[in-house]
């Protein structure tokens, strides 16, 4: 479990838009999802990546600044995803 929960934060934090897809992950980690898995993945993953967010926020005091660096994305990047989560860092 721990091993998928990195491969989905770095994929998450590397992503260059607001879904995950299968290209966005390691080649050897790539695999068919069941038809209508789709959607629920999407949902797991916006969890996910809300958690996340709000972990690096939680750990960095609201830095955005240091959010970012422990996510391992720019700050334009942090204030995207804060943005489509509704969430705001406190500086």
């Amino acid at each position: 479990v721990r091993e998928l929960e990195n491969v989905i934060e770095s994929a998450l934090a590397l992503a260059p838009g607001p879904r995950l897809r299968a290209a966005d992950l390691p080649r050897e980690r790539r695999m068919a999802a069941p038809a209508g898995a789709t959607t629920q993945i999407a949902l797991s993953l916006a969890r996910y990546e809300r958690a996340a967010l709000e972990r690096a926020l939680a750990e960095a005091n609201g830095d955005a600044r240091e959010a970012a660096r422990r996510l391992g994305i720019g700050r334009s990047t942090l204030y995207r995803k804060l943005g489509r989560h509704g969430l705001r860092a406190r500086r």
